[in-house]
């Protein structure tokens, strides 16, 4: 009788289900209101996931680059310090003494002295000996185009990262969705299995006293033990299922895999209510897939701007202060400084043209991947609205089924305690209303994951509240 009990408060649930879902639109419900447990898991994916972990340090990459492109803008000062010397190679004659040596020879004799000798000519090698060269340069860029656009180029980057890592959310939400769902799913199956056990529990010690007391048969006590046995089997099944289910829900929020997952204040029939409640017409244009062509479009566009601009002068300046001396001999007359401005600017540069070509059709590429992403995404959420459709479909059927099977059950139940219907059917009625039970389960749970993927295609979920 605890079982019937179950039964007709099961019952009761079901057919509250069925009042909200005849009420269903051809549209999906958008997701508005909380959903307290639920949504504090999918949070805790959003901060532990492995997957989005990997995709915020590359954001964090992407803004490291953005500031590495921003600090070209400013000068930087290097310092070097530098030793030379050798001998040999290239050298110049400095003819000293053929252009001095007459001129002291006329003095020494106007003078009749011997004051000024006579000197050899020198030569002069261009390798430093023993030559010491410190010094800082600070150098900066004055315009330079490639530098702006490579800025704008890494601001972009840096945005599509971040598109990323939205889209990421979003399929990590269903997925965590999926997974819980699937999971209070087989803990319901397990616990419809468990209560069918204890039915033919009953049933066999029925029959076992009734053989002990010579007013049953041998074949009866077979038959429910058999039956036993095999509810045993769906039961280890389903426990197999609530397992694999837990650790893969764990899998996605990155904790053990054996860690309880709670279910809270959550009920499908609250959660099918919130389904109901907010119909809307859904549509695709929130889908971070088109801000990612669209950007991936103007990095295009700013790199077509940059090869355009390939003969625009670079101007650059740079400033020097050091001090150059001889066997190290550093003084006051060793320092100098020295400034200048460089102008720098290709002549012919015949490749640029074909690099120029190239970014212009990647621009057209990227418009023919909008319009095909348009398309792909319009039809996914055109399947997911009618898997949606066909699952409330199913769900409704099961409905049905679960009622007939279950007045079925009812009056094979009554006669056989009567001793007018076989233990044969009264094992099919009860087998026939576990397996309703467990579709009307199983399909109640494939409308919230039906629910979940149309969310995912029209991309209504608030990711970032």
């Amino acid at each position: 009788m605890n079982y019937l009990t179950m039964l007709i408060h099961r019952m009761l649930h079901i057919l509250r289900l069925i009042c909200f879902i005849l009420c269903l639109s051809s549209s999906l419900t958008a997701f508005a209101q909380e959903k307290s447990i639920l949504d504090q898991y999918i949070e805790e994916g959003f901060s532990q996931n492995l997957i989005l972990q990997q995709k915020n340090v590359s954001l964090e990459k992407a803004m490291a680059g953005l500031q590495e492109a921003k600090a070209l803008f400013l000068p930087k000062a290097d310092f070097s310090a530098g030793y030379l010397t050798g001998q040999g190679g290239r050298f110049i004659d400095i003819p000293v003494g053929d252009l001095l040596n007459p001129v002291y020879s006329t003095l020494n004799a106007l003078l009749q002295l011997n004051v000024f000798p006579q000197i050899e000519n020198a030569q002069q090698n261009f390798f430093p000996d023993n030559q010491g060269d410190i010094r800082v340069r600070t150098s900066m860029a004055l315009y330079n185009s490639d530098i702006i656009h490579n800025k704008n180029i890494q601001t972009q980057q840096q945005t599509l990262k971040a598109i990323e890592i939205e889209t990421y959310k979003r399929e990590l939400a269903m997925q965590i969705k999926h997974a819980y769902y699937q999971y209070l799913m087989a803990l319901e199956n397990l616990s419809i299995y468990q209560e069918a056990s204890k039915l033919v529990q009953q049933n066999v010690r029925v029959n076992e006293s009734l053989l002990e007391n010579g007013k049953g048969l041998p074949a009866r006590v077979l038959r429910a033990q058999t039956e036993l046995e095999q509810i045993k089997t769906q039961i280890s099944n389903a426990t197999l299922q609530v397992r694999n289910a837990q650790a893969y829900f764990n899998f996605l929020l990155n904790k053990p895999l054996d860690a309880p997952i709670l279910k809270g204040t959550f009920d499908a029939e609250t959660e099918v209510n919130g389904v109901l409640q907010f119909t809307a017409e859904l549509d695709t244009k929130s889908r971070e897939e088109f801000r990612m062509i669209a950007t991936g479009k103007s990095i295009y566009e700013i790199r077509y701007k940059m090869l355009k601009q390939l003969y625009t002068p670079k101007v650059s300046a740079f400033a020097d202060v050091g001090a150059q001396a001889e066997r190290f001999k550093f003084n006051n007359k060793a320092l100098y400084y020295l400034v200048g401005v460089q102008v720098d600017m290709p002549i012919f540069n015949r490749p640029q043209k074909y690099k120029i070509q190239q970014t212009q059709l990647d621009i057209q590429l990227t418009d023919l991947q909008y319009k095909q992403t348009q398309q792909q995404l319009e039809l996914a959420l055109e399947v997911a609205q009618n898997e949606l459709r066909t699952s409330i479909e199913n769900y409704r059927q099961s409905v049905k089924q679960l009622e007939m099977a279950a007045t079925y059950f009812r009056l094979l139940d009554r006669g056989y305690q009567e001793g007018i219907n076989t233990l044969i059917e009264y094992i099919d009625a009860r087998n026939q209303l576990t397996n309703a039970l467990t579709f009307v389960n199983i399909n109640t749970y494939k409308v919230l994951q039906s629910a979940a993927a149309v969310e995912r295609q029209s991309a209504s979920y608030p990711i970032n509240q």
